[in-house]
């Protein structure tokens, strides 16, 4: 699996707060990680930004900075055109969506018919994950 990780989801590998553990196990199961190249200077800012409000310490700023510089070579990055933006907001989009109806799904007390006007997109597998999440 190819793996994108915004600069929220970049953060996380080096910051401790809600969602590290998920985004280091998908990192883990990556055969590679890919990101943009405007998510180096958004992580720094959001770094710098954590020292400015002492959630961290200098020398830990200083850590986290020289952890990030030895492992961005280690990243896929794309630059962000007018294309590959248009992409990942429908790709974006279309992983809200599925989030929301796999979650609603979970709830076996649940009854619901699901009616969409999208066409079927041929990958029965795509739809069955929905029904199968729970």
């Amino acid at each position: 699996m190819i793996l994108y990780l915004d600069t929220s989801a970049l953060v996380k590998l080096y910051i401790e707060e809600e969602g590290t553990d998920e985004v280091q196990q998908a990192v883990e199961d990556a055969e590679s990680v890919t990101t943009s190249a405007v998510a180096y200077p958004e992580a720094r800012s959001a770094f710098a930004r954590l020292e400015r409000d002492g959630h961290l310490s200098p020398e830990e700023h200083r850590t986290i900075i020289a952890d990030l510089d030895g492992e961005w070579p280690s990243y896929e990055v794309v630059d962000v055109t007018r294309e590959v933006a248009g992409v990942a907001g429908a790709l974006a989009a279309r992983h809200q969506r599925h989030r929301l109806v796999s979650g609603l799904s979970k709830d076996e007390n649940r009854h619901m018919i699901l009616v969409t006007a999208t066409p079927h997109s041929g990958k029965e597998d795509a739809f069955r994950s929905l029904l199968e999440s729970r």
